[in-house]
């Protein structure tokens, strides 16, 4: 009798306490998951946005500008995997991103005093030695303790969505009048964006790396082919960065650069409500290809040079940006060795934020100094399509049989 009494015990009480205590959890986990990505992205959005812009009323020509920004990508590739390396080495994930947030906030206040072209990139190589390792680290951390949370990678990265069109909405008629005021919000936002990570909970443990994959971070070579065609996509994100001194050139101000930002990052909704039907519906390759085409579309969309298009172009962000985001998310995820997603993560920065950043930083700077924005647009989408098409038909062979790849 005792023995049954134990058992109901355990089974009507204990057993439903801990569940109830674990979904708790759970739920605190996501809400506080979900305001780590809306910050950090309300942070982007306070910067990203403007920068270029910045760049320009302080007298820098398009050749310069291209140059500083290919600076951040080449930090990429240099600075960036050591932060990477050294989160999965040592478990601390939590604990290097908090002082990688932290060391952003005060290095970015350093633009406020740069008037020169030499100054700007001392500037940016203090900032962006912390900075290039947020977006790889956030979201190996984000989406490996996403797992666990019943909202998922998509819907917590929702927040991130709308807090960066939220903060590029309304930045954008308050610093037309002073865009240096994007430094010391930026500041407060890293400064909010600390403590939001310092209460994320503990870091998940992953299994120890086996000695035959010690030497790997992927577990096969499609990888190189899907970072391949992020190359490709983040290329002509890059050339479309002059975005921003292109709306200028044309007359127009900050307050059109914000109401841009706002309508691409608005347009990425639908498609992380949608992200985890899509990737059952089509394979990875033929969605990152289709990204490649939609860039071009956008591009040619902003060289058309008037402004009701340009503005409507901005709703591809859904195409060029969130679907290979997410289907590159989704990918390492899937094929990073055990242990490794904080350097599976940094590989794609590498890619992305570096060698794709670098190359299209300096052409578009170089192209638009020779035969102007308008022209460099059309001739990089013309090139992106060339592309696209070529991998189309490598893809079909790297990725055979129907369903994901």
């Amino acid at each position: 009798m005792e023995d049954w009494a134990r058992i109901l015990f355990v089974k009507g009480g204990r057993v439903r306490g801990v569940r109830a205590k674990e979904n708790g959890s759970q739920k605190d986990n996501s809400m506080i998951l979900l305001l780590a990505n809306t910050l950090m992205w309300s942070v982007l959005g306070a910067y990203m946005p403007f920068i270029h812009s910045f760049y320009s009323v302080r007298g820098l020509s398009t050749l310069e500008i291209g140059s500083l920004t290919a600076i951040t990508p080449l930090l990429a590739i240099l600075v960036q995997p050591f932060w990477a390396y050294l989160s999965d080495l040592t478990g601390k994930r939590k604990a290097v991103l908090v002082s990688i947030v932290l060391a952003s906030g005060i290095a970015v206040q350093g633009y406020r005093f740069c008037h020169v072209f030499g100054v700007f990139v001392a500037e940016t190589l203090i900032y962006g030695t912390f900075s290039t390792s947020l977006l790889p680290l956030s979201d190996a951390l984000v989406s490996n303790h996403a797992k666990k949370s019943k909202l998922g990678f998509a819907k917590i990265r929702m927040g991130g969505t709308i807090g960066f069109a939220m903060m590029a909405l309304v930045l954008g008629n308050v610093v037309k009048s002073d865009v240096n005021l994007i430094f010391p919000i930026a500041g407060a936002g890293y400064g909010l964006l600390a403590l939001c990570y310092s209460r994320l909970p503990k870091d998940v443990p992953q299994k120890s790396v086996s000695k035959r994959s010690k030497g790997r971070v992927f577990k096969d070579n499609k990888v190189l082919f899907v970072f391949f065609l992020a190359f490709l996509v983040q290329f002509g994100t890059s050339v479309s960065g002059f975005y921003g001194v292109y709306v200028l050139e044309l007359g127009h101000d900050q307050a059109v650069m914000g109401l841009s930002s706002c309508i691409s990052a608005l347009s990425e909704l639908p498609i992380l409500f949608l992200a985890d039907k899509i990737l059952k519906r089509f394979r990875i390759n033929r969605l990152m290809i289709f990204a490649v085409f939609m860039n071009a579309l956008r591009m040619l969309l902003v060289a058309s040079g008037m402004l009701p298009l340009m503005i409507g172009a901005q709703v591809l962000q859904s195409a060029t940006y969130m679907i290979p985001y997410y289907c590159c998310i989704v990918f390492i995820n899937e094929n990073v060795v055990d242990g490794k997603i904080s350097q599976g993560q940094s590989r794609l920065a590498m890619v992305q934020q570096g060698f794709a950043t670098v190359m299209g930083s300096l052409l578009g700077g170089a192209l638009s100094g020779q035969i102007g924005l308008q022209s460099t647009f059309m001739a990089v989408a013309s090139g992106l399509i060339l592309a696209g098409m070529v991998s189309m038909f490598v893809g079909e062979r790297m990725f055979p049989g129907k369903g994901k790849g």
